[in-house]
């Protein structure tokens, strides 16, 4: 529930941590409305680390609803191969596990690595040369996917089996531990628990990317000026909205399908409309939601320029629910069909809630 947790933080003046940040015009949306295939996509608005109160049957009833919408693309809120640089600004985890795998490693080409997977794909000498190989082109999300399902075959051999193969991968390739620790083997992540499983189940191959890490230092210089010229603030009125979104968390009573409601992207607006109004310095208000703006309009690009007369008719993202709002609606001014996990379930649930949210609004339009 980041999006509904980041607003509430907002309210009581925290720091909320989020990095966000880089814009298209609307011109080139409405160029773009105009050529794109009506490709379908469905949206997951996910948590970066799930609660443990978030049951495992939550977790499967979204896996179904990935596996029956059946997207032929699934896209990763993770960096580009080819932006580095802003890997290692970001400090990603593909750095540092990159930096421990063995010297001198000697790869088949990843084509025929796949045709091996392809023939059988219980082949964990083919799995784990596949992970070295996308770890090699810093390729963080199918790295990630191919250890995941590296460690989910080897719980499945016999004991004696399973640690003759991780003294093979220890040995030849990176210690396992470190695959363990780096990786995100046994995390409450949205990618273990949801994205993985389900493309496992489809078959899928590999993931896309569509992350963007642009003006970081730019975002949190604008977020600093913003707290430190904050002078008033209605705390009645912020108390009801902080009474409001708690009740409506407690009335959804699920986590998944509260992070792809309405309810929760309009709690979003808030996060942005607070500085804007009440913080003394409003060019940093400005900024602070520019640089966010920005940086959904560029994740919104990679994934139109990966899907645009690609053939594909349908797709699936996966981001941290913060950006749901804004990506869903670039996405649509660019012609695509969105369709959110879940399809609204528990919108109408949590329509008295909503409107009520939306009538706090007009204190800050």
């Amino acid at each position: 529930m980041k999006t509904i947790c980041q607003l509430l933080l907002f309210l009581s003046l925290c720091a909320c941590g989020t990095t966000k940040q880089t814009t298209l015009s609307t011109t080139a949306a409405s160029q773009a409305m105009q050529t794109t295939q009506q490709t379908e996509i469905l949206f997951i608005g996910a948590s970066h680390n799930y609660p443990k109160e978030v049951s495992q049957e939550e977790f499967q009833a979204a896996i179904a609803e990935i596996v029956n919408f059946a997207p032929e693309r699934f896209f990763s809120e993770t960096l580009p191969t080819d932006d580095v640089e802003a890997m290692k600004a970001a400090g990603e985890r593909i750095i540092k596990t990159r930096a421990l795998l063995k010297k001198g490693i000697l790869l088949e080409s990843p084509k025929d690595i796949k045709a091996r997977l392809t023939a059988d794909p219980n082949n964990l000498k083919a799995r784990i040369q596949l992970a070295v190989s996308y770890l090699k082109k810093y390729d963080q999300a199918n790295s990630d996917f191919q250890i995941y399902q590296l460690f989910n075959a080897l719980e499945r051999l016999k004991p004696q089996e399973r640690k003759l193969y991780e003294e093979f991968i220890s040995r030849s390739y990176i210690l396992v531990d470190s695959l363990r620790i780096h990786g995100r083997v046994g995390g409450r992540n949205e990618y273990n628990l949801l994205a993985f499983p389900a493309a496992e189940k489809l078959g899928l191959a590999e993931f896309l990317h569509m992350g963007n890490q642009a003006n970081t230092d730019a975002f949190h210089e604008a977020w600093g000026k913003i707290v430190d010229s904050y002078q008033t603030l209605p705390h009645e009125a912020i108390s009801h909205s902080r009474t409001l979104i708690e009740d409506a968390m407690l009335a959804s009573g699920t986590a998944i399908p509260f992070d792809n409601s309405e309810f929760s992207d309009l709690g979003d607006y808030f996060v942005y409309a607070v500085p804007k109004k009440y913080a003394a310095d409003k060019q940093a208000a400005q900024d602070y939601e520019r640089y966010w703006e920005i940086r959904n309009q560029n994740m919104a690009n990679l994934i139109d320029t990966q899907l645009r007369d690609s053939g594909v008719a349908k797709a699936a993202v996966i981001v941290g629910s913060a950006h749901s709002r804004l990506m869903k609606q670039y996405l649509k001014e660019k012609g695509y069909k969105i369709t959110p996990l879940f399809n609204g379930a528990i919108d109408e649930n949590l329509k008295a809630y909503t409107e009520q949210l939306a009538d706090f609004k007009k204190l800050f339009e």
